[in-house]
C-alpha cells in the first residue's frame, strides 16, 4: 500500500517516490519463474507530473516515458491530449542507476504510470497499471508487488488476475513479510567486469538456459519459506544463512552465462569481502553488479561501508510500505 500525503482535489502536480528492489534470485529460468526479493529505501526514484500545454519529459528515459504516456493517452479524452500525448510534463527528479540489479526499470515505469494516472485522476486497476500501462511483471513480480506494498516478497510466478488488487494482503501466488526495523543492508557496487544483461539481451540469455530440475526448484522454494519465517521471527542468523544459500543456489541456474553463481570476478570478490568484513547473507542482486549484505545494526553496517572506501557503498533500510504519493496544491488565484 502506498503512503499518501497532502491530498488535494486541486493539484498543480503529482509526485511519486519509491525506493529500490533487491532480488535474491529466481526459482527457475523458465516460466513460471517465481523468486524472492525485498524493497529498500534507497536509491530513490522520484517522478513528478505537472501541467504543460503539450507532452514534455526530462532528463532521461525519454523513450520509456513516452511509450507509457502513449498508453495512458488512450484512457484520456481528446481535450487532454496534444499530438496524441497527454498535456503534461514528466520530470524524473531522482532515479537509481540502470542495469545494476536494483529493479530501476520497474520502479521508474511504475512511478511514472502511477503519477500520470493520479494526475489525470484515472480509475485503473493495479493489474492493468502493472501489466498494461507500465508493461512490467514479465518474469518477476517482486518489484511490482514491492512498489505497492514494500517488505520482503516471495512469489511463485503464478499471480492470477486480480492478484495485485489484494495488496498488501497475502494473495494466491505470493507471500509478504517485513524485516525488523533495526536491520540494515550494506549495498555495494564494484567496478565490474560483468556483462550487463537487460532488454533483448536478457530475453536471449534466458532462452539459452536450461530449466531448473524439479529438485532444484523445490530446494529454492523451501529456502524461500525459511527466509520468510526467519524474517517474521526476527531470527537474523537463520535469515542470513538462508538468503546466502538461496542466492548461490539460484545463481547456479545462470552459471552458463555468469561463469558461476555470481556474474563476474569483481562481484564474486566483493561478496567474499563483505562476508570477511562481517556482513551476513551476502549475495548478488539480480544479474548484478550490485551486491548486498546484512547487519543487525546501522553502526555495524556503517563500519563495513567505511572499510570499502574505494567501492561505491551505502547503508540502506528495509522498507515496510510501498510508494509515497504527494499532490502538490495549485498556487493559482484563479
Amino acid at each position: 500500500m502506498g503512503e499518501f500525503e497532502n491530498v488535494s482535489d486541486d493539484a498543480s502536480a503529482v509526485r511519486v517516490s519509491i525506493g529500490a528492489r533487491l532480488h535474491f534470485g529466481l526459482f527457475d529460468v523458465k516460466s513460471p519463474f517465481g523468486g524472492v526479493g525485498m524493497m529498500v529505501d534507497h536509491p530513490r526514484t522520484t517522478v513528478t507530473v505537472s501541467h504543460a500545454n503539450s507532452f514534455e519529459t526530462k532528463p532521461c528515459s525519454v523513450d520509456r516515458l513516452t511509450e507509457i504516456a502513449q498508453r495512458v493517452a488512450k484512457k484520456l479524452p481528446e481535450s487532454r491530449l496534444q499530438g496524441g500525448l497527454p498535456k503534461c510534463k514528466v520530470t524524473i527528479e531522482a532515479a537509481a542507476d540502470s542495469h545494476c540489479g536494483l529493479g530501476s526499470g520497474t520502479q521508474l515505469s511504475l512511478a511514472a504510470t502511477v503519477a500520470l494516472s493520479e494526475f489525470f485522476r484515472l480509475e485503473i486497476s493495479r493489474d492493468e497499471l502493472v501489466f498494461s500501462l507500465a508493461a512490467r511483471g514479465r518474469r518477476s513480480s517482486i518489484g511490482s508487488i514491492g512498489f505497492f506494498a514494500g517488505g520482503l516478497i516471495a512469489e511463485s510466478g503464478t499471480i492470477p488476475n486480480g492478484g495485485f488488487a489484494s495488496l498488501p494482503k497475502t494473495s494466491t501466488g505470493w507471500k509478504r513479510t517485513t524485516l525488523p526495523e533495526d536491520w540494515r543492508v550494506v549495498l555495494a557496487c564494484p567496478k565490474s567486469d560483468s556483462t550487463c544483461v537487460y532488454g533483448e539481451a536478457e530475453g536471449a540469455a534466458f532462452a539459452t538456459l536450461q530449466a531448473a530440475t524439479p529438485e532444484h526448484r523445490s530446494d529454492l522454494v523451501k529456502l524461500s519459506e525459511v527466509i520468510l519465517g526467519a524474517s517474521a521471527m526476527g531470527d537474523f542468523d537463520e535469515f542470513c544463512l538462508s538468503v546466502g544459500k538461496f542466492n548461490r543456489l539460484s545463481g547456479e541456474l545462470f552459471s552458463m552465462i555468469q561463469g558461476g553463481c555470481y556474474n563476474g570476478q569483481a562481484v564474486n570478490q566483493l561478496v567474499k569481502r563483505l562476508e570477511a568484513l562481517g556482513a551476513e547473507g551476502a549475495g548478488q542482486s539480480s544479474w548484478g553488479p550490485s551486491v548486498f549484505g546484512f547487519c543487525k545494526t546501522e553502526d555495524e553496517a556503517k563500519a563495513i561501508c567505511d572499510s570499502l572506501d574505494e567501492i561505491a557503498c551505502r547503508v540502506v533500510k528495509p522498507t515496510r510500505i510501498g510508494y509515497s504519493l504527494e499532490r502538490i496544491p495549485s498556487t493559482s488565484c484563479k
